[in-house]
Formats: C-alpha cells, sequence, structure tokens
C-alpha cells in the first residue's frame, strides 16, 4: 500500500503537486481510472490500458463507453451516483477484483490482479473435491467387506480373502492419508525448514536400498551411476523426492525392464537422472501427469497401490529447493525424469 502524506504535498505548488500525484498513479502496478461526474475519464494508468488492451491513451474518452456491456457497467454507476460497489472481471486470461469509489463528485476504479489467488482458490476447491473422492473408494471397500464378515455372508473360504482385501486397502488409505498431509505441509512451506549439506550419493543408495526388494518383486533390474555431488536441501525432503520418482519408475514398468538413477555435474547445477524402460506416458497426458490425483491408467495405478500425489510431492520439493524439473516419456519406450538443484559450491 502506497502512503502518501498529505503535509508534504500541500507545500508543493499546485502544478508540482498535481504531477506529482499522476506520476504514482501511472506507476502502480494496480490499474487506476479516476473519472468526473459525466463518466469522462479524467486520468489512468498503463496498467488499464494493459487490462483492456489499449494501444493509447483514454483521457478524455466516456468510461461508460469503455466498460458497456460488461460487469463493470454497473458498479462504475453506482460509484458516480455516490455509492461504493465491487465486481469480478475477466480480461485476456486475467482475473481483477474491480472497486468502485465515490472520488468528490466523480468516481475511482482500481483494478487488482487476483488471478494467481483465484487459481490457488480452484485448485484447493478441486483438492478438496478430490480428496473427499478418494478417501471414500477405499473407505467404502473397506465397508462392505466388514459388513459381508460381521452378518456371516461370508463362506468360510473367502474370510481370508476378503481380510487380504481390507488390508490393501487399508494401506492404501494410509499411503492417500500420509501423501495429503506432506502436500499440505509443502504448500504452507515457501522456505526449507532445516538446510544442510546433502550429499546425493547417499540419497540414490539410500533409495536404492530401500526399494531394491519391491524391484524384485516386479521384475525390475535396479542401477545407479553416482559420484559424490552435494546440494543445500533438506535430506529427508529430497529422500522423499527421489524415493517417489524411482517408486513410480518401478510401478510403471514391466518385468524385465530396469530403471538407472544417474547423478553428475552439469556447471553450478547437479543434475539426478531417473531412466526407466516402462510403459511411458503418451504425450497427451505429460503436461498433466503432475496434477494432484491425475492418473493416466486409473485401473493400474490403483492395482499398484498409487495414489496419485507421487510427481506432485515431487514437484513441490524440487520448487522449495529452488530447482527445475523435466519429465520426457515415449509410450513403450520409457520415460525419464530429469532434477536440476543448485550444487553446493564447497563440500562439508
Amino acid at each position: 500500500m502506497i502512503v502518501i502524506k498529505r503535509y508534504r504535498l500541500r507545500r508543493l505548488p499546485f502544478q508540482q503537486r498535481d504531477d506529482t500525484i499522476q506520476h504514482i498513479i501511472r506507476s502502480l502496478h494496480e490499474g487506476v481510472v479516476l473519472i468526473d461526474p459525466s463518466g469522462t475519464v479524467l486520468l489512468t494508468n498503463s496498467a488499464v490500458l494493459n487490462i483492456f488492451g489499449l494501444s493509447r491513451d483514454v483521457i478524455g474518452r466516456s468510461a461508460r463507453a469503455l466498460v458497456r456491456g460488461s460487469a463493470l457497467a454497473a458498479p462504475v454507476e453506482e460509484a458516480l451516483q455516490g455509492r461504493r460497489a465491487e465486481a469480478e472481471y475477466a480480461r485476456g486470461g486475467r482475473a481483477y477484483q474491480v472497486l468502485c469509489s465515490p472520488a468528490g463528485s466523480g468516481a475511482l476504479i482500481l483494478f487488482l490482479d487476483v488471478t494467481e489467488k483465484s487459481k490457488a482458490e480452484k485448485l484447493r476447491r478441486e483438492f478438496s473435491a478430490n480428496v473427499s473422492h478418494e478417501l471414500k473408494t477405499p473407505l467404502t471397500s473397506i465397508l462392505g467387506y466388514a459388513e459381508m464378515l460381521a452378518s456371516g455372508m461370508a463362506k468360510p473360504c473367502d474370510v481370508a480373502g476378503f481380510a487380504q482385501n481390507i488390508r490393501r486397502e487399508a494401506e492404501r488409505l494410509f499411503s492417500l492419508i500420509e501423501d495429503i498431509i506432506m502436500l499440505s505441509e509443502l504448500d504452507e512451506t515457501e522456505t526449507l525448514p532445516a538446510t544442510e549439506p546433502v550429499n546425493l550419493a547417499e540419497i540414490v543408495a539410500s533409495v536404492a536400498e530401500t526399494l531394491q526388494q519391491k524391484a524384485e518383486k516386479y521384475g525390475v533390474a535396479l542401477h545407479s551411476e553416482t559420484a559424490a555431488l552435494w546440494v543445500s536441501g533438506n535430506s529427508s525432503l529430497l529422500h522423499e523426492m527421489l524415493f517417489n520418482i524411482v517408486d513410480n519408475s518401478i510401478k510403471y514398468n514391466r518385468r524385465g525392464g530396469s530403471v538407472t538413477i544417474a547423478l553428475r555435474q552439469d556447471g553450478l547445477q547437479v543434475v539426478l537422472e531417473v531412466s526407466d524402460t516402462g510403459i511411458g506416458i503418451p504425450q497427451k497426458h505429460q503436461e498433466r501427469v503432475l496434477e494432484r490425483f491425475y492418473r493416466v491408467d486409473k485401473s493400474r495405478s490403483k492395482q499398484t497401490g498409487g495414489t496419485g500425489l507421487g510427481l506432485s510431492i515431487v514437484k513441490h520439493i524440487v520448487a522449495v529447493h529452488n530447482g527445475t524439473m523435466d519429465l520426457r516419456s515415449m509410450p513403450d519406450r520409457g520415460t525419464t525424469v530429469t532434477v536440476k538443484l543448485p550444487g553446493q559450491s564447497e563440500q562439508p
């Protein structure tokens, strides 16, 4: 918020004071329009021209003509009649909150860009709806199997199978809740909670050891090509990041396939690359696989215990480490996920 100290402006000559106010308004990122009682534009700034896609100034033109037929027409009239009004306005892919206030006998119109806020609110709404659906699915299965067991409807030979299904759905529910909690924590994190020099080669070795048994279960060979390369970061989050990438590469592979974890230096950056020989991702899905709960193959994802949140978590962890992430894939050829992180200039 810009505060203009009135006593300083009053000491300036009238023309200089007017020029100062106009300079301040024109330098604002928010769109500002000042109109007189007849609705004629007296003052505006470049932000307004950008909002309406205009190439020349609109001073001296009718504000009513500028907003005619839009959601702004009524609020502008309200302000000219001495009443404050608000409106939501969308144009050029941007969303604005528009505040229309009486200003003397005229009106002042202020455009606040709320695009990012609107996107965040939409994501939160979608996330809440998806969470409700994803939690309901395994709970419904657990309840159904439990009711059949409790009522005695299940045959003795089916009890073990029902118990196994209940356990599988409970494990999926537990994984889902864990991922939701982690995403919620990452959403609230703008900076890393604690940083330290981290040897990524040790992270790679730890993740490979943890997932070796799972790789063997899926018939996938796990390889690593690493060197002692250091970054400044949070070791727990970096472990979670790599675990999710490699876990996906194993689950969406094929028997006899392989996963390779490579670590190398590229200038001032450390590059972590995970390549697999799996089923791959069709081009039309590649931009969306980082979205929360997005699954290319829903049936396969649920069979393998996927929550649809793994890559979203990876994206958040990379972001809080000021890194970049790239995903390249070809159907039936495999997928490569590349993460670049700022390197540690000096080893501890």
